[in-house]
Formats: C-alpha cells, sequence, structure tokens
C-alpha cells in the first residue's frame, strides 16, 4: 500500500475530528503526563539555547580579525529580514521534534477532556507540520503512517482500553524522538569543549608565560638575609610558586625559584608577588573552566537519564492502568526536571560562555 502524503491524510483526519464524539478515557493520568512533559520541555529548550549560544561562540571565534573601518549597511529592508534564515537546521530539528510531542500530547489532552472538533482538527495540522519538517529520525520509521494511524485511533478513541491502544501505536515514533534529543547531547558536549577547551589552552599559554616571568625575575637576585621578614616572605612565594608550577609543568614542579647576585629587597618582592598573583589568577580560571566542562558533562548525563525516565512513563501509558503507578512516574520525571533545570539555571548564571578568546 502507498503510504499517504501528509497533505492526503491531513484531509482525512480533518473529516474524522469534525464527526468524532467525547471520548472517554483517563483524563488525569493524561494531564499529568503532558504536565510533566511541560517540565521535560523547559529543560530540554534551556539546554538548545545553551547549545545555540555555544555554536555563536565557535562562530565568533573563527572569524579573522577586522582591519580597517568596519562596514555597515547603509539602508534596513524589512522584507529582506523576514526571508532571512536565522535559525540552524540542527536548532531547527531539535525544535520541531520537541514541538511534535508537545503537539501530540496536547491532542491526547483534547481527546480526554471532549475537545471541540475546530481543536482537534488544529492539532492535526500542528502535528502534520512538524512532522512534515522531520529530517531528524532513521531511515525506515514510517513517519507518515504512524502518525496518520495514531491520530485516527484518537479521534475515535471512546474508552481507556482504546486509548492505550492509542498510546501504544505511538510509542515508537515519540521514542526515535525522545533518542535523538538524548543522541544530540554529544554535539553538545562537543561544541562546548570546542568553547571551552580554546580558552583552557589560551589560559595554560598564559599560565607557562607568567611562570616564565616570575622565574626571570627571581633569577636576577639573591636570597634574603636569613631570619628576617623578608626571608619568611620569600619562602613563601617559594612554596606557592611550587604548588603553582604543579598545576602547569608537573615534570618541575619541585624546582625552587631561580636565584641570582643583586640584592633582594622589599620592591623585588613586591614585583614577584605581583607576578604571583596574576599566575594565582590564571590557576583559578583554568580550573574553574575546567570544572565548567565537568559540570556540564555531568548535566548532560543527569538529562539523558531524564529522557530515559520520560520513555518509561510513556510505556506506563500504555501498558498499565494503575493510576498510582503512572503518578509514581510522573512525579518522578517531574522532580528530576525541575532538579536539573535549577541546576542548570544556577551555572547560567555563574558562568558565561567566552564569545571571543585573547589572541
Amino acid at each position: 500500500m502507498k503510504p499517504l502524503s501528509i497533505a492526503a491524510w491531513l484531509n482525512v483526519l480533518t473529516a474524522i475530528f469534525m464527526t468524532a464524539g467525547c471520548a472517554h478515557v483517563p483524563v488525569s493520568e493524561t494531564t499529568q503526563y503532558a504536565d510533566a512533559f511541560r517540565d521535560v520541555a523547559v529543560v530540554t529548550r534551556d539546554l538548545i539555547d545553551d547549545y545555540a549560544a555555544a555554536c555563536d561562540a565557535v562562530t565568533a571565534q573563527d572569524m579573522p580579525p577586522a582591519r580597517g573601518p568596519i562596514a555597515y549597511p547603509l539602508q534596513f529592508d524589512p522584507n529582506a529580514a523576514k526571508a532571512a534564515e536565522t535559525v540552524p537546521p540542527a536548532l531547527a530539528g531539535l525544535e520541531n521534534a520537541l514541538r511534535a510531542v508537545e503537539e501530540y500530547n496536547a491532542t491526547l489532552l483534547d481527546i480526554a477532556n471532549g475537545g471541540n472538533d475546530a481543536n482537534l482538527a488544529a492539532r492535526a495540522t500542528g502535528i502534520s507540520n512538524y512532522i512534515d519538517q522531520f529530517n531528524i529520525l532513521p531511515a525506515g520509521i514510517p513517519i507518515a503512517n504512524i502518525a496518520h494511524e495514531v491520530l485516527v485511533m484518537l479521534s475515535r478513541a471512546k474508552s481507556v482500553k482504546e486509548f492505550e491502544s492509542t498510546v501504544a501505536t505511538a510509542k515508537p515514533l515519540i521514542d526515535q524522538i525522545l533518542q535523538h534529543l538524548a543522541d544530540s547531547t554529544s554535539d553538545f558536549y562537543r561544541v562546548r569543549v570546542g568553547v571551552i577547551g580554546a580558552t583552557i589552552t589560551d589560559t595554560e599559554f598564559q599560565q607557562e608565560t607568567a611562570l616564565h616571568s616570575i622565574d626571570d625575575l627571581a633569577s636576577g637576585y639573591a636570597l634574603p638575609a636569613a631570619g628576617t621578614e623578608l626571608a619568611l616572605r620569600r619562602a613563601r612565594l617559594d612554596s606557592e610558586v611550587a604548588l603553582l608550577r604543579a598545576t602547569i609543568a608537573p615534570a618541575i614542579a619541585g624546582r625552587p625559584l631561580p636565584t641570582g647576585s643583586s640584592p633582594y629587597d622589599a620592591e623585588t618582592q613586591a614585583r614577584i608577588e605581583e607576578q604571583v598573583g596574576v599566575l594565582r589568577g590564571l590557576c583559578a580560571e583554568r580550573r574553574s573552566r575546567a570544572e565548567e566542562l565537568v559540570a556540564y558533562h555531568a548535566r548532560l548525563g543527569e538529562y539523558v537519564r531524564l529522557l530515559d525516565e520520560t520513555k518509561l512513563y510513556f510505556d506506563a501509558l500504555a501498558r498499565t492502568t494503575d493510576p498510582k503507578e503512572i503518578a509514581a512516574h510522573g512525579h518522578a520525571v517531574s522532580t528530576h526536571a525541575g532538579e536539573l533545570r535549577t541546576e542548570m539555571r544556577h551555572a547560567r548564571s555563574a558562568q558565561a560562555i567566552p564569545a571571543t578568546l585573547t589572541r
């Protein structure tokens, strides 16, 4: 049988929705599921926003430095602005995937609540539009056929059993979309490493430069007289530089500051202390950036586990009529999503993706 085109089965769906009666389906459980997925969607969009910011930072890093005066447009054409593509295909694909699930969930709610025919037809249109733009799912998944079957079944669902059968039919489609979101996290991390890793490399170069400056400065002066306050301060510098050196060049971590022949005085001590302060700040910055990547890696892991929990939740809707089990899944998904969202927002307020690098 030749698969129906999106436009063809959309006409069929509209006619069905216009004649479908109200369905007696599990309203409470469906509402809980839709609410829980909204929490998942919020986290997903936060991650997509972070990914978009990281992509912009990569683009900024790749741009050659400006030479001469910066050119600027002399006019603005609103028609040209409307036609301009502002969302990269990868980001648009992620958003379409998310919206398709949201529209499907909204259809479940409309059916459960006896939604009017116009709303159901509009949902059919929305889902078909997102499905029509899918370029993200593996070959061999009959998207149009699954969507057609699911929406027809939804429109006819008059009982809990029929409703559960519909959810089960949609499961392969929903699972594939959620799996795509999970698979995208590898690219999220790759781009973030490209941005933050570049700043770490730049900081490491500055660390080595600062360390050489400290060694060069210290190598011109003899040690201060033993037992003096200046000697104590100089010994503290030796200890701190040794610790900092261990994080920069472990092979020479135990090497003390070099010495020379010129008399050591308070001004010399102050100059070395200033350079050590610069090195201290660079080491702290490098450590902070590395910790940021470790934390982001952990958050992506939590997100992938959240999507797995969402799959299990959707599966529970299809295989059980136990409201307690379904509610437990909903509570777990909402709680996990809320905690992850809070963690992500705290991290975003404390850390910023650098748009450019110091060259």
